[in-house]
């Protein structure tokens, strides 16, 4: 049981392990990263054009002036009606015009129409109409849907001066925008996740091919250590890897001809000692003996 969890754990701290899984945590940052400033971009670029295409035209907005100054109400209001209806723009879910006294005077939904004649209680156009300054902003439903609205005041010019008489009141449905750029996170994401994957596969190729010569040169260092000299570490290629197991194989060689030459010279060392008539007696600087023939024991 120790053994498996000694085993488990020298992977979780090998090569193996650290080099895919660095390589994958570098390729998750980067891909974080470009992908918040990616989203980011595509969304204020998308909220910008969209917003641009649920404003209306000039065409509408000088019509919607001129059907407000005249006097007769009832034309004019279905003039503005008819205005309402003629605008073609699938984003936008409401249009109201209200005149400067705060009277609706046009809806584009049916469902409001009764509204026509009855004072607004909405206080952003009344803001709106009393500053003479647009306004816009986000709201959201019940359901929890994000609508945009937009309110711009209209204005007639007489003599040097811009007087308000009106305010367009839109409201256009962001959802698609949304749901829009969500696709793309989708597909950003899966990418980055197929990426990470193909990235994780070639790290581990990569991973391998660098630490099977390592693994060979740690195996053949051990037996040289143990004080066995055969095999040699195979050469992959000429890169510094190559070079370092052409090292390894040399030095097995030398600290080899090195040992024998030791074990040469201990005999050689031992046949004197024993053929002298004189008693020999080595010792380290601690005093003990660490050498002795045998007249010396003898005596």
């Amino acid at each position: 049981m120790n053994k498996k969890k000694h085993r488990g754990f020298k992977f979780w701290q090998s090569i193996h392990f650290k080099f895919p899984l660095v390589f994958a945590l570098l390729l998750l940052v980067t891909f974080q990263i470009v992908g918040a400033i990616f989203v980011q971009n595509l969304r204020t670029e998308n909220i910008k054009s969209f917003k641009q295409r649920v404003e209306l035209s000039t065409y509408v907005d000088n019509s919607l002036i001129a059907s407000l100054q005249k006097t007769d109400t009832e034309a004019a209001n279905k003039s503005i009606i008819r205005l309402l209806e003629n605008v073609n723009n699938e984003n936008i879910t409401q249009i109201q015009v209200v005149d400067s006294k705060g009277t609706i005077r046009g809806d584009s939904n049916v469902n409001n129409r009764s509204l026509v004649g009855q004072k607004t209680t909405n206080g952003d156009v009344k803001q709106v109409i009393y500053k003479g300054r647009s306004l816009t902003k986000t709201t959201y439903n019940r359901e929890g849907n994000r609508y945009y609205i937009s309110i711009t005041p209209l204005f007639s010019a007489s003599g040097n001066t811009n007087t308000v008489i009106g305010a367009v009141y839109v409201r256009a449905n962001m959802e698609p925008v949304y749901n829009s750029t969500n696709s793309v996170v989708l597909i950003f994401a899966t990418a980055s996740l197929i990426a990470t994957g193909i990235g994780m596969a070639l790290a581990v190729m990569i991973a391998r091919a660098i630490t099977t010569p390592i693994e060979e040169m740690r195996r053949q260092t051990q037996k040289v250590a143990r004080g066995d000299y055969s095999g040699h570490v195979r050469v992959y290629s000429e890169d510094e890897l190559g070079d370092f197991a052409r090292n390894i194989n040399d030095l097995a060689v030398r600290v080899e001809d090195s040992q024998e030459t030791i074990d040469s010279e201990r005999r050689r060392l031992n046949m004197v000692l024993t053929h002298m008539s004189d008693g020999v007696l080595g010792t380290d600087r601690r005093g003990n003996i660490t050498l002795i023939n045998e007249m010396a024991q003898e005596a």
